[in-house]
């Protein structure tokens, strides 16, 4: 629960039978173990312990900020990026009922979180750079999806190399057509920056 370097710390303040009173001493021997003043320890084996702890700690806390960097999303920089907003549907069109519905119980699906590729951008599927692994995260919308549509859009495979990427191993990556859309087996899915992403099932 607590770091070791913390635990040598609280021995050092308390080595010397220090007696504390709770609750009017409690702050100040918080304060002396989280604080920056150096610790004073009785031995030279108990500061090299310490000295090892800290170092062990600085590297555990370097890999775990590395690793969040690769997983977050990074700030939007408000050029040439995708945003899912609602569709505009008309409630009278019958192709259009299974989106409104979707919208509406939207808490009651599951959902997919699929990134649009533009044809020419492949390179996205092997992410080398953080540049890529940013616009890849820029590129990605959630959609509700149930029955045959969220069937269809979970089996869309994810690339081997997103798979071992803690941000990128749930998303489906597809490739849009020139015009902005990609079919699955039963529907054809465009997106556009203004409406977001729409579909309707295939005829036939």
């Amino acid at each position: 629960m607590y770091a070791k370097d913390v635990l040598l710390r609280t021995a050092a303040l308390i080595q010397d039978g220090l007696v504390i009173a709770a609750p009017e001493d409690v702050a100040t021997a918080i304060e002396k173990v989280y604080g920056g003043d150096q610790a004073e320890f009785a031995s030279d084996r108990w500061r090299a312990l310490y000295e090892r702890a800290v170092s062990v700690e600085s590297v555990k806390t370097a890999r775990q900020e590395d690793l969040a960097e690769d997983s977050s999303i990074p700030p939007a920089d408000g050029s040439d990026f995708l945003t899912f907003l609602p569709c505009r549907l008309d409630e009278h069109d019958p192709d259009a009922r299974s989106q409104i519905a979707a919208r509406t119980r939207l808490e009651d699906l599951p959902s997919v979180e699929l990134v649009l590729i533009r044809s020419g951008d492949e390179r996205l599927l092997s992410p080398r750079t953080k540049e890529d692994k940013k616009a890849i995260a820029l590129a990605t919308v959630r959609t509700p999806a149930g029955g045959i549509r969220y069937a269809e859009l979970a089996a869309l495979a994810t690339p081997p190399g997103w798979r071992l990427a803690g941000g990128l191993r749930h998303l489906k990556p597809v490739i849009l057509r020139d015009e902005g859309s990609f079919e699955t087996g039963s529907f054809r899915y465009t997106y556009d920056p203004e409406h977001g992403l729409s579909w309707r099932r295939i005829d036939g």
